[in-house]
């Protein structure tokens, strides 16, 4: 069975961000974390919000998520869609 996990907004946004308090751990988890990562349009929306913070944040997260679209799934009320 292939292991599932869920990414948050703030786990990605500190992975993103040189300057996040969580970022080592942020990249510890992550890296080790074997993809598919499931998410969600809330969660997209979340993450590029708290990444204005830094230059190009909400640019880095969706750059993040469409360079990984093989990795990542959008998770609606009933469908599972790759991204």
């Amino acid at each position: 069975m292939i292991p599932r996990s869920t990414l948050d907004a703030g786990p990605l946004v500190a992975f993103l961000s040189d300057s996040d308090q969580n970022r080592l751990w942020a990249v510890s988890v992550l890296v080790g974390l074997e993809p598919p990562f499931y998410t969600c349009e809330a969660v997209l929306t979340e993450a590029c919000y708290l990444a204005r913070g830094f230059p190009g944040g909400g640019q880095r997260v969706i750059e993040l998520v469409c360079s990984n679209r093989k990795k990542c799934y959008l998770c609606g009320r009933s469908k599972v869609l790759p991204m």
